[in-house]
């Protein structure tokens, strides 16, 4: 049996978009589908909350800080084969005033604290980019101003992090956001996921 960690933001957890509490059926998800797709010999353990950040930016509810939550969801988790990490989406809310850079150096907390944390357990990181927002809606555009530019930037950056740590990376731009929000990812997009984590974790098993 093989177990795989999915530590993420709104877009883990399942958000409808469009919705500020919708969250699409347990059968909908993409962490679901990608359950059904690897079969009984696999065990996929979603932990997915929304707002959740790469950086310490808010702290109420707990989960919603990247750092703060990290190490309690391994320890509850362990031992797991995969861990992965999807998050950065939420870091470009116009509000924190974060750069792509600030942010990419919050995310080499995750890889030193994984390292620490399965030093003597068999197991790997993968980093999947965050979706990348795109300014559908005019007042979504405005709570993450120039988000677009900065995530894809981020994206760029967080590629060659991973190269340099010797990390799994997981390119998951084919699947776009809806534009009911453009910022959560539709039924089809989904699909996409969960087709790109499996075929990911089977071509690494």
């Amino acid at each position: 049996m093989r177990k795989v960690v999915i530590f993420g933001d709104s877009n883990t957890f399942g958000r409808i978009p469009g919705t500020s509490d919708g969250r699409y059926p347990y059968e909908m998800r993409w962490t679901t589908l990608l359950q059904n797709m690897l079969g009984d010999d696999w065990t996929v353990s979603p932990e997915g909350f929304p707002g959740r950040t790469i950086l310490s930016l808010e702290s109420d509810p707990a989960d919603k800080d990247g750092p703060g939550s990290f190490l309690p969801v391994l320890e509850r988790n362990a031992p797991f084969d995969y861990l992965l990490i999807m998050l950065g989406s939420n870091d470009f809310k116009t509000r924190f005033h974060v750069t792509p850079e600030m942010t990419l150096e919050g995310m080499r907390y995750y890889i030193d604290s994984w390292r620490q944390f399965t030093d003597g357990m068999k197991s790997e990181l993968i980093i999947l980019s965050p979706p990348v927002f795109q300014p559908y809606i005019p007042e979504k555009a405005a709570y993450f101003e120039n988000a677009t530019e900065k995530m894809t930037r981020f994206n760029t950056l967080l590629r060659e992090l991973t190269e340099k740590e010797n990390v799994p990376f997981l390119d998951t731009s084919s699947a776009k956001v809806d534009r009911a929000d453009g910022i959560h990812l539709s039924p089809e997009s989904q699909k996409i996921i969960a087709i790109l984590v499996r075929d990911l974790l089977l071509h690494h098993d």
